[in-house]
């Protein structure tokens, strides 16, 4: 089974928005606006899923890649990414996410998922990404991957 998701980078700037995620998968990281794929297209989940977590509505989203994430026992995630400039509104905090901007050549690597440091460098200067990472059943280690 594969699941299909979307994820919204939003630039403005210098800067990227970003959100500490308050639950669910990777709940205490920092990450950005996305999840699962409802009856839309990948690139109407990229719009809806940022609306929701953060209030800010968003234009002409840029597809910037698809990048799969697979468990040891079979699980898949396939996600959608799409590069936002064009946006309105003001970030504000929701149920699922806290918002902040972050300087793009600060990005806390630290405390986000392992694989970004792999890609996001790539999609924020202007490349489309194509990556597959394998994780451990519990998420926390990857054990392969490529991008």
């Amino acid at each position: 089974m594969e699941l299909p998701t979307c994820l919204s980078i939003v630039i403005k700037d210098n800067e990227v928005l970003m959100i500490e995620k308050k639950r669910g998968l990777g709940k205490g990281l920092l990450t950005f606006p996305g999840w699962k794929i409802e009856n839309e297209t990948s690139y109407e989940c990229a719009l809806r899923e940022l609306e929701e977590e953060v209030n800010v509505k968003g234009y002409d989203p840029l597809y910037a890649g698809r990048i799969l994430f697979k468990q040891e026992n079979g699980y898949v995630i396939s996600m959608y990414v799409y590069l936002i400039r064009k946006f309105s509104g003001v970030i504000k905090e929701t149920d699922e996410a806290k918002p902040f901007w972050q300087r793009t050549d600060d990005i806390p690597y630290a405390r986000m998922w392992q694989d970004d440091r792999f890609w996001l460098y790539k999609v924020l200067s202007g490349k489309i990404v194509d990556c597959v990472f394998t994780f451990s059943n519990d998420w926390s280690e990857i054990m392969e991957g490529y991008c």
